[in-house]
């Protein structure tokens, strides 16, 4: 009888501990998505320079052919000064494009100078003058357009991690081909170029996208975004001919960084060419 007594008791006192540690063990809090996101649309103000890591890769399929490209990208921007360098290089196994590395550098009088390095050939230099509308959009902080784009879509909140020594909140949205549209289109504005058909690149957007994806990695401390990572898939029909192209690609960027854009002595060489914004 005393041991029928005993395990309920035991039972009913452990229950108890149960409720009150779980009462009194701090619950996570919840993470509201687009508050986040509006955070690091706010952060953008308090922007002056950043630094970029991007690797981005694709490949094209059509007619039965496979075309894979590869791109790696640093960049340095001053949104203070107005001045920017970016090292890009491109390689291909089949070829596609020839294998070489591009330097640009922007400077404050709005004069590109742009080095292209082909294998076995010496530097080939050109300069040309950015006219002032396309000078503006260029010093755009360099995730103002995607924030921007992931308040007209559904966000979702996945989780958190650590991006270089900074703790981050992971957002994911994806938007629809007519919010991707509309967005590439306001970047572009209304004199967009045409494919050379009947189709803008909206349109191409519109009726050929497969899957749009964006991840942001956005700092919990400043809501800077340190981290995006965006994955595409598109089917496109130009004269009779479908092409289904897939690419991937990853940025990793800091923030608020000293920046020297220092152009070499052999860009004096350069060739003064039209422009071509």
């Amino acid at each position: 009888m005393k041991a029928k007594v005993v395990v309920p008791i035991v039972v009913v006192i452990v229950v108890v501990i149960v409720c009150v540690v779980f009462l009194y063990m701090p619950m996570p809090a919840t993470v509201n998505a687009q508050e986040v996101v509006n955070n690091a649309i706010a952060a953008l103000k308090d922007v002056n320079s950043c630094s970029m890591v991007i690797n981005m890769t694709m490949t094209i399929e059509a007619q039965g052919q496979k075309m894979d490209m590869d791109i790696d990208m640093y960049g340095l921007v001053d949104y203070v000064d107005r001045e920017m360098y970016i090292d890009m290089s491109m390689s291909s196994p089949q070829q596609v494009v020839m294998a070489g590395r591009m330097e640009i550098y922007v400077l404050r009088n709005q004069t590109m100078y742009v080095a292209l390095y082909m294998p076995g050939e010496e530097a080939r230099w050109i300069k040309s003058y950015i006219p002032d509308e396309e000078w503006s959009m260029m010093f755009t902080p360099i995730n103002a357009s995607f924030t921007e784009l992931a308040q007209s879509s559904q966000l979702k909140y996945v989780d958190t991690e650590t991006v270089n020594g900074v703790e981050c909140y992971i957002i994911e949205f994806k938007p629809t081909p007519e919010e991707l549209a509309k967005y590439v289109q306001s970047l572009m504005g209304p004199q967009a170029p045409q494919t050379g058909m009947s189709y803008n690149i909206s349109q191409i957007i519109k009726e050929g996208l497969k899957e749009f994806t964006v991840k942001m990695w956005i700092s919990k401390n400043d809501y800077t975004v340190r981290k995006q990572d965006i994955s595409m898939k598109l089917s496109m029909t130009i004269m009779g001919v479908t092409a289904d192209m897939d690419m991937k690609m990853l940025a990793l960027m800091n923030w608020n960084i000293p920046v020297e854009v220092e152009l070499p002595p052999e860009a004096q060489q350069a060739i003064e060419v039209p422009s071509t914004f």
